[in-house]
């Protein structure tokens, strides 16, 4: 336990980003693509739901991190928000490990 707690201050030492942080740079890159594109890169959605307004909610769990995705009626991504995020392997987001970095 420990060594895990070094591991993780040594970790937030380096400059690495928040789990929010990291979701923000993860939108800034797909908000207003396709949301085919996303689903080429990362797979099918787990599920889907159409809101009243026509706009679609999708959920992916990718790796335990369930990140929700609205798309527009073109199929343009409006927003990707967290809504699980399981402890990690070594730091307390699971974000780290799923969200690419840049």
């Amino acid at each position: 336990m420990r060594c895990r707690l070094l591991l993780v201050l040594a970790v937030l030492f380096l400059g690495c980003v928040s789990p929010q942080g990291r979701l923000s740079a993860f939108n800034d890159n797909w908000v207003g693509r396709p949301f085919d594109d996303f689903v080429r890169t990362y797979g099918a959605p787990a599920t889907e739901y159409t809101m009243s307004d026509g706009n679609k909610l999708y959920n992916f769990s990718a790796g335990g991190c369930v990140l929700r995705i609205e798309a527009d009626l073109r199929g343009s991504i409006l927003g990707i928000q967290i809504q699980r995020d399981p402890v990690g392997l070594v730091v307390l987001s699971r974000c780290f490990e799923v969200l690419p970095s840049d």
